[in-house]
Parts: C-alpha cells; structure tokens; sequence
C-alpha cells in the first residue's frame, strides 16, 4: 500500500513539474514575444516622429530648396523639434553669427545655392593642384551632400564636416585665403545641421578616415 502512494505521489510530482516547464517556457516565449513588438513598435515611432517633424520643418522654412538660408529663426525652430539640443542651438547661432560677419562681401549668398557656388570656385581654382587633391576631393562630397539637404543622409558627414575642421586649422594644406575660410565655415554648419536632421552612427570607418588627416 505505501508502495502504490509513493508511486502516486511520484506520478503527480513528475504532472506538476512537467506543466510547471511548460508554463515556464510559455511565459518566457511570451515575454520575448511582447519585447519584440515593443522594439518594432518604438522603432516605427520614432522614424514616424522624425518624419513628421522633418515635414514640419520643411513647410515652415522650405529646407528642400536651394535657395534656403539658415537664419536665427530656422535655428530656433529646429531645437523647438528636437533636432538638437540648447547647447547645439547657442554653438550654431554662434557659428552663423561670426560666419556673416566675416563675409567680405555684404552682398554674398548664403543661400545653400550660394554656398554651393562659392565651393565650386574653390574647387575649380584648385582643381589643377596636384598638392590639393585632398581638399577638392572633400569639397566635391561637401556640395553633393548640400544637394540633398534635409533630404536624405550621407555616412560621410561625419568625416567630411571633420576633415573641413581640419583643412580650416591647417594652414600648409592650400593656399586659401579668407574668403574661402568664411566659404568652408559656412559648409561646415550647413553640413552639421544636415547630419543633425538625418543623423548616421560614427562607424569605425568613419573614425579611420578621420584620424587619417592627421597621420
């Protein structure tokens, strides 16, 4: 008789640790389950938000076009999205402050359409310069990506906006005089605010190409 109850309860204990498993497994195929909906659901919110703010921003400044010009105004309203942050907002009004008033001429445009021109003088002057190949070929990706301005984001912005940096501090790279310092500045933040409006990671690449400039 005692025989017979063990084996009972033998029997039981194995049911229940059996459904206990298999809860277990249930509840942690669910668990995943719920985290995964959850990341997707984040992700398609967040690329939704930024899509609709992009619109925003367009239908207010009309940063699509080539004759759209980065003003106070614009600044102000890309922090008010969230494109960037307070520190960012007061760093960039300052570079569009000090990039004005070192424009020699009061009459140059600071239209992307004229930023873009300026760079292609650069380039055009330098092109035949065997000793400035490495600034034409990064003002050649510097006006590509004013092309698509607020439209689509380039992987090599990140590098680009850090070799312009370094092509303004080095003075034995090219012969530039001021005006084409205030031209590069002037690329330097619209390449910033073109990286802030469709940010890309910094890859490992990225950094390669960077620390390249100073090797």
């Amino acid at each position: 008789m005692i025989s017979v109850n063990n084996n009972l309860q033998s029997a039981i204990n194995s049911s229940l640790s059996s459904k206990t498993n298999e809860l277990i497994e249930s509840a942690k195929q669910t668990i995943q389950e719920a985290q995964k909906s959850t990341v997707q659901e984040s992700s398609q919110t967040t690329l939704s938000t930024r899509g609709e703010r992009l619109a925003a921003l367009n239908q207010d400044f009309n940063i699509v076009s080539s004759n759209f010009t980065i003003t106070d105004d614009f600044l102000t309203r890309l922090a008010d999205l969230g494109f960037i942050s307070s520190g960012e907002l007061a760093n960039l009004q300052q570079e569009v402050d000090v990039n004005n008033s070192s424009e020699s001429d009061s009459e140059a445009d600071s239209s992307l359409a004229g930023i873009k021109q300026s760079t292609i003088d650069i380039i055009e002057r330098f092109e035949n310069d065997g000793q400035a190949e490495s600034l034409v070929a990064i003002l050649n990706k510097a006006t590509d990506i004013i092309d698509n301005f607020g439209k689509t984001s380039s992987p090599d912005i990140s590098t680009t906006i850090a070799q312009l940096d370094y092509q303004l501090n080095n003075n034995d790279v090219a012969a530039l005089t001021d005006k084409d310092k205030a031209t590069l500045s002037e690329l330097k933040t619209v390449l910033s605010i073109a990286e802030k409006l469709n940010p890309q990671s910094r890859t490992a690449s990225n950094i390669d190409t960077y620390l390249q400039q100073f090797s």
